[in-house]
């Protein structure tokens, strides 16, 4: 026989309570409402996937962050700041020994106590102890130097078609937003982090013909979501493990190692 129990007992209001700050960060994290990012919550929780329970996920047997091994690392002072982008360390129980060390790049939203933070990949929201995260730099400045390999453009043929001959093309970093690019083929190069946001806003405008830009695979950023809904033509991912460079010198060297995904981007006129 089934028995009635109260509607406010204190396993339910917990999982309120965490599920409205969830909703609170992403609300915060993607600059809309909670009625709007709610579509989100329920699709995630829905498939099985997307945002876990974030005081669970500290203690959850498939994470590594336990106290024993917090233990074991000294605090060396560090303190992050919200919105520094990091990378967390992989679960050593279910990392094989060819995955890297550290995992994809996340952004801190929020410092919980000395030592914990909140970050976000663009998935879900997870707390983690500052011994697992490590500073993580685009490295704008090189960037500024520095070209997209010749052979990703040959490979990205099939998705974005034969490199066009561009009418205004910028170097990285060196985008100036404010220009006329109406039935232009343009090229941005990367347009550099400060820049995004509005690159975004102009992209999605449509007076342009052709555009095409390089980006980094940072899913958690407002900008990177603008474009993910915009119609593109095609976006070609250059993984870190595949075969040669995204960036290269003017004389075709390699210039660093990589640890993200990035993109080449096509847009073509709405």
């Amino acid at each position: 026989e089934r028995q009635a129990i109260p509607v406010y007992y204190a396993q339910s209001n917990s999982k309120v309570e965490r599920l409205h700050r969830t909703l609170a960060n992403l609300s915060r994290i993607n600059s809309t409402t909670p009625d709007k990012i709610q579509g989100l919550v329920n699709d995630t929780f829905t498939s099985g996937g997307g945002i876990k329970d974030k005081e669970r996920e500290e203690g959850d047997d498939n994470d590594d962050d336990t106290e024993s091994e917090d233990e074991k690392v000294p605090y060396d002072g560090r303190v992050l700041k919200e919105g520094q982008y990091v990378r967390a360390k992989v679960n050593l129980r279910s990392r094989n020994k060819q995955d890297p060390f550290w995992g994809g790049v996340a952004k801190v939203t929020e410092r919980k106590g000395r030592k914990q933070y909140y970050i976000y990949d663009g998935n879900r929201v997870t707390l983690r102890h500052i011994s697992h995260l490590k500073n993580y730099d685009i490295g704008e400045k090189l960037l500024e130097d520095v070209k997209v390999n010749p052979t990703v453009w040959e490979r990205a043929m099939p998705c974005l078609g034969p490199r066009p001959k561009f009418d205004v093309e910028y170097g990285n970093n060196k985008v100036r937003v404010n220009d006329d690019w109406r039935m232009k083929i343009v090229y941005l190069g990367y347009p550099g982090l400060r820049n995004m946001e509005r690159v975004a806003m102009k992209i999605k405008d449509g007076k342009y013909q052709l555009l095409y830009l390089a980006v980094p695979d940072l899913p958690f950023e407002h900008w990177y979501k603008v474009l993910g809904d915009l119609d593109a033509e095609g976006w070609y991912g250059h993984e870190p493990k595949d075969e040669g460079e995204f960036w290269v010198s003017d004389k075709g060297d390699k210039v660093r190692e990589e640890s993200i995904t990035w993109w080449l981007v096509k847009f073509r006129k709405r």
